[in-house]
């Protein structure tokens, strides 16, 4: 699961650092996605 969240992110985000920057964008939800 979190893998197919990262990649979404990432696909959706900038390219390197998405996880961060949707996590931010996005909130904790984000957060508790990638971290499950």
């Amino acid at each position: 699961s979190g893998t197919m969240a990262f990649s979404s992110s990432a696909a959706e985000g900038t390219a390197s650092p998405p996880s961060y920057s949707l996590v931010r964008r996005n909130g904790v939800r984000n957060v508790a996605v990638i971290a499950h």
